[in-house]
């Protein structure tokens, strides 16, 4: 990523023309210097295109009465008609209200954790103990959430499952976990984490490896302990980190993760998990309405650009942190 930077840092710089060729000679020889870089990029990049760009002009059905005879263009315009519809749609706002709530759950308790968990990760001593630590906090993030959910549904089932077998060993009732309106909300955070925490915490220990060693060895000497040192100079190194993927987050807020609420969502708890992205996909594949879930579609991505441009603004004139 530094080097990134230097690259476009390095051409801005240059005072020549875009029509001048000692530009682009200029140009090509940095590309071809950083060519590794480019190399790893291309996979992402040519993914992006082709999964987010190339289907684009499908978005135009939000504004068409859809039919499957005469295609995506050739379909008739209907004008806002389903963005009117999906605003005056009662489900469509205990769906928002939903998805708003287990969003700020989200980013109040699941957030902040590997910002934690990396400062206390950077304060273990042994470096072979520090790998294992990290080795098994990735591992569950690439277990899909169709496994995460049978492990959940095998250790709180309320016939033979291991939370409910203790509860019996100490004369307590079973109790169905998953289909209780109570637990639906813990049962989501915890399973975020869980999955989540170690690859999350990846970038903030990449940043706190590049804190400046000196200011370490500076405070041992003055007295300071491991939480001090922690708080005054682990926690500042990766605050600009902190305040970028917060600003990200913000562009996801309406996404709360299809996968997880989808699996966890119980007839019991449906007026609690139905979100967003549940909703979409009911009207989209189930009930047919292409025109409807698109235009629910472009509306959601809409505010969090929306919400990511704002943060993005607010952040760059306190802190002067900002993605552009």
């Amino acid at each position: 990523m530094a080097q990134i930077k230097s690259l476009v840092s390095k051409v801005s710089k240059e005072k020549l023309h875009l029509s001048d060729k000692a530009y682009w000679k200029k140009f090509r020889r940095l590309i071809w210097k950083h060519r590794v870089l480019y190399l790893m990029l291309l996979p992402a990049v040519v993914s992006i295109f082709i999964f987010k760009y190339i289907p684009m002009p499908g978005i135009q059905i939000a504004w068409k009465d859809y039919s499957y005879k005469k295609g995506i263009w050739g379909s008739d315009w209907v004008g806002w008609k389903y963005f009117k519809q999906f605003m005056k749609s009662s489900e469509f706002w205990t769906a928002t209200k939903n998805t708003i709530k287990i969003s700020l759950l989200k980013l109040a308790f699941c957030f902040p954790v590997p910002v934690v968990f990396a400062l206390l990760l950077n304060e273990l001593r042994s470096e072979k103990f520090k790998k294992i630590v990290q080795f098994f906090t990735y591992l569950p993030h690439f277990i899909s959430w169709v496994v995460v959910v049978y492990i959940m549904r095998a250790l709180f089932s309320p016939y033979g499952g291991l939370i409910n077998d203790i509860r019996k060993a100490f004369g307590l009732e079973s109790i169905f976990f998953m289909g209780l309106k109570s637990t639906f909300y813990p049962l989501l955070l915890l399973s975020d984490i869980w999955k989540g925490v170690g690859w999350s915490s990846i970038i903030y220990i990449a940043a706190l490896s590049g804190a400046d060693q000196q200011l370490y060895d500076a405070a041992r000497v003055d007295g300071a302990n491991r939480f001090q040192r922690a708080w005054h100079i682990s926690l500042p190194a990766i605050i600009p980190t902190i305040v970028l993927l917060f600003i990200m987050q913000m562009g996801d807020l309406l996404s709360v993760g299809l996968d997880q609420v989808l699996l966890l969502q119980q007839p019991a708890n449906y007026e609690l998990s139905s979100v967003l992205n549940t909703y979409t996909l009911r009207t989209g594949i189930e009930l047919g309405k292409f025109e409807y879930a698109t235009a629910i579609g472009l509306t959601t991505s809409f505010i969090g650009f929306v919400l990511t441009y704002i943060t993005n603004k607010i952040s760059k004139k306190v802190s002067d942190i900002s993605l552009w």
